[in-house]
């Protein structure tokens, strides 16, 4: 009997300390593989944001400025600008007339697919303005806010895309409907 104690002893001593090895061995495997589908995900970001300021910066872009916000309703024209992307920074041809200095812009992606870039403009006057731009597919949009110095705030939306043009049967059905 006593034989027999030793080996049963033993066999339980090796099945827990082999079972505990193999428990830290899966643990540490799924933590490996953690890392590594995070280090993949990283570089994919990566790459997809740096075809996307290539993209950017390989052709200036005409862009629609449209009344928005604050400035929705009121007799805001609407208006063309020019951006261009160079050295990691942006410039537009409305404001750089206006005393605006390209300025440094910050990139970063959304929801795995969209390049979105942000930037702050001061002119000599004191004037601020903020972008907001993304990059969807081969489509800039985004926001533009302007504040002056003495506090008038503009805002637009923008797009690469003109603006799709009121068909005069839609401006003759609003008139009917009121």
């Amino acid at each position: 009997m006593k034989g027999k104690g030793w080996v049963f002893g033993l066999s339980l001593f090796l099945v827990v300390t082999l079972a505990g090895g193999v428990w830290a061995k899966e643990k540490k495997t799924a933590t490996v593989q953690a890392g590594d589908d995070a280090a993949v995900r990283k570089l994919a970001e990566k790459q997809i944001i740096e075809q996307g300021l290539a993209a950017m910066r390989a052709k200036e872009w005409t862009i629609y400025l449209v009344p928005s916000g604050q400035s929705y309703g009121k007799k805001i024209p609407q208006q063309v600008d020019v951006l261009t992307f160079f050295d990691g920074k942006v410039s537009s041809k409305n404001l750089g007339s206006q005393g605006y200095e390209p300025s440094n812009y910050t990139p970063w992606l959304m929801d795995n697919q969209i390049l979105v870039w942000e930037t702050m403009q001061s002119n000599p006057a004191g004037d601020l303005v903020f972008w907001r731009g993304e990059l969807r597919g081969e489509v800039m949009v985004g926001f533009l806010s302007m504040h002056s110095k003495k506090g008038q705030i503009t805002e637009y939306t923008f797009s690469s895309n003109p603006p799709a043009e009121k068909r005069p049967e839609q401006a003759t059905n609003k008139s009917k409907s009121r």
